[in-house]
């Protein structure tokens, strides 16, 4: 069985956060200020591994975007957009 859960992130460029194994990170949002992302995770997983998560302005450049995948948008409160990616698995 799945469930959908919710993972807090900070506004860094880079970032990691602990995922139980088997996780698909669905989409990103914010929730008040601060961004969060939504996985699917089997709640039964009692194995956590670190995910490498990417918020990059738009026009930013980096030279490590082929290792990962787009998860989603988010507009800050000064309306710059940003946009949130995940690492390979």
């Amino acid at each position: 069985m799945k469930a959908v859960w919710k993972f807090p992130l900070m506004w860094l460029p880079e970032q990691t956060v602990n995922l139980p194994d088997g996780a698909w990170v669905l989409s990103c949002g914010l929730q008040g200020r601060m961004p969060v992302v939504w996985a699917l995770v089997d709640p039964a997983q009692e194995k956590f591994i670190p995910r490498r998560l990417v918020i990059v302005p738009t026009g930013a450049h980096r030279s490590d975007m082929e290792k990962v995948a787009f998860v989603g948008r988010l507009t800050n409160e000064a309306h710059e957009e940003y946009h949130v990616f995940v690492e390979r698995n």
